[in-house]
């Protein structure tokens, strides 16, 4: 077999053997967090691409104690669902 092949096949065997590494996240004994997240008033202009950020906040949440959450190491995401007083379409 000549090196190019070897080289293919042992290149197409490591592409199989590769995985995604997940990290695995258990919820530890704080309460929920409440947290006040004012941004004020916001105009949206009509122009606007569909899928543009409009308004962008940081907040801090921080946890007496220390951490609400212990992951094993990997790749971690938290996701919030923010829904605006009088939504008529929560969740989305």
């Amino acid at each position: 077999m000549s090196l190019s092949k070897q080289l293919t096949l042992f290149i197409g065997l490591m592409a199989l053997g590769t995985t995604s590494a997940w990290a695995a996240c258990s919820r530890l004994s704080q309460p929920t967090v409440n947290l006040d997240m004012v941004v004020g008033r916001v105009v949206v202009p009509p122009d606007l691409p569909v899928g543009s950020v409009i308004v962008s906040r940081d907040w801090t949440m921080s946890a007496s104690g220390g951490a609400s959450y212990s992951c094993t190491s990997g790749t971690n995401r938290f996701a919030a669902k923010i829904v605006s007083t009088g939504s008529d379409r929560p969740g989305q």
